[in-house]
């Protein structure tokens, strides 16, 4: 049980009405734990609004178990404009893990990052919070190992080249340093590269994770979803899915670029996943998501079209 250390980064924009929702991830951490966690709430100097949120929380039954970290952008302290749906949403997402990893994290360490408007359900964090979850990673025997471990990802797309699902992920500490992408000229550089544009949906999950793949795959000619090799090199460097909720993600619409709508909550669901079941989970949660069970937009996650 000591031997694994997760740190879990809270990260995006801290909403005050996610004061809710992250006192109940906590408590249920703390709750499930069998693993060493530390729980971090990590925001930019921009973000006013996070540190409303760490007064009321430092009030709460919780406090003592947040470690809140502030950084400064230098995205937007360089003046440049933030868009969600290019390059500089990667940048954004990159930035605040750099800079926990800059405290002096062990590159053994085990990184869980995840956001405040996001609900995880009881038997993903069991899951995760037992170092059982551990071995999955290990991908010593596997044909096309790049990285140390494999990272964890909720599930992968078959339709798109590189389509990885980042509401949230595992990996370790000395495996992030790699992946991470806060160059602006880096970032915009990968974004209109042709390799990841030949299909004409380039998108942030497709550069999120494949930095250190880049070389082994554009000499191999990895650079679609029907390439020879690329299942073998996904899944020797990934691990995906293996949640036993029928709920698979659960966001809340409390920004414009949720992909449900803004107002909207948004449940990804498997076909295990029973009518039953649906109602009852998003009638358990609309205390935390603040959001009416008349405003949730539905997506099934076929196996067709996802590995999970």
């Amino acid at each position: 049980m000591k031997n694994i250390n997760l740190h879990i980064c809270i990260t995006g924009l801290h909403f005050m009405k996610s004061y809710e929702n992250i006192e109940h991830l906590v408590e249920r951490i703390e709750k499930y734990k069998n693993i060493n966690i530390k729980i971090n709430m990590i925001h930019d100097t921009t973000d006013t609004e996070s540190y409303i949120l760490k007064k009321a929380l430092n009030k709460s039954k919780v406090a003592s178990m947040i470690n809140w970290v502030e950084y400064e952008s230098k995205f937007l302290k360089s003046g440049h404009d933030f868009k969600s749906m290019n390059y500089a949403s990667l940048i954004m997402q990159h930035e605040p893990l750099e800079h926990y990893l800059s405290l002096g994290i062990s590159s053994n360490d085990y990184i869980f990052r995840c956001r405040g408007d996001y609900y995880l359900t009881d038997e993903f964090l069991k899951m995760i919070l037992d170092e059982e979850f551990y071995l999955r990673l290990d991908n010593k025997k596997d044909n096309a190992r790049i990285l140390d471990k494999k990272i964890w990802v909720p599930y992968i797309g078959k339709s798109y080249f590189l389509h990885f699902c980042d509401y949230f992920f595992i990996l370790e500490a000395g495996c992030l340093k790699d992946i991470l992408i806060t160059n602006n000229k880096e970032a915009s550089m990968l974004w209109s590269d042709p390799y990841f544009n030949k299909d004409k949906k380039c998108f942030v999950e497709r550069l999120f994770f494949t930095k250190p793949l880049l070389d082994f795959m554009k000499r191999d000619n990895i650079n679609s979803i029907s390439s020879e090799g690329y299942w073998d090199v996904l899944e020797s460097n990934f691990c995906y899915g293996g949640d036993p909720s029928p709920i698979k993600t659960c966001f809340y619409g409390w920004r414009k670029s949720a992909w449900q709508g803004l107002g909207n909550l948004g449940i990804k669901f498997d076909l295990n996943a029973t009518r039953d079941e649906i109602r009852y989970f998003t009638k358990t949660i609309e205390k935390y998501s603040k959001i009416p069970e008349n405003k949730v937009r539905y997506a099934l996650l076929s196996q067709d079209k996802f590995k999970f």
